[in-house]
């Protein structure tokens, strides 16, 4: 028997001792794992709305006080 058909026979007899019902909850953990998140996405969207807030406030005082520049 190859060492590949051993480790394959090894596997299902592992997988054969858990239940279907902990065998549904670990699809379903790694169905969500799987899916990519939107957060990081709105973090950085928030991080480049804060970058131009701040661009635009400066840019908005030295507009109405342009004595402040040298």
């Amino acid at each position: 028997m190859p060492y590949g058909d051993e480790l394959d026979a090894r596997f299902e007899a592992l997988v054969a001792q858990i239940d279907e019902k902990e065998l549904r909850r670990m699809r379903a953990a790694a169905g969500r794992g799987a899916r990519p998140s939107a957060r990081p996405r709105r973090l950085l969207l928030l991080a480049v709305a804060a970058v131009i807030a701040v661009v635009a406030a400066a840019v908005a005082v030295l507009a109405s006080q342009p004595g402040l520049l040298p």
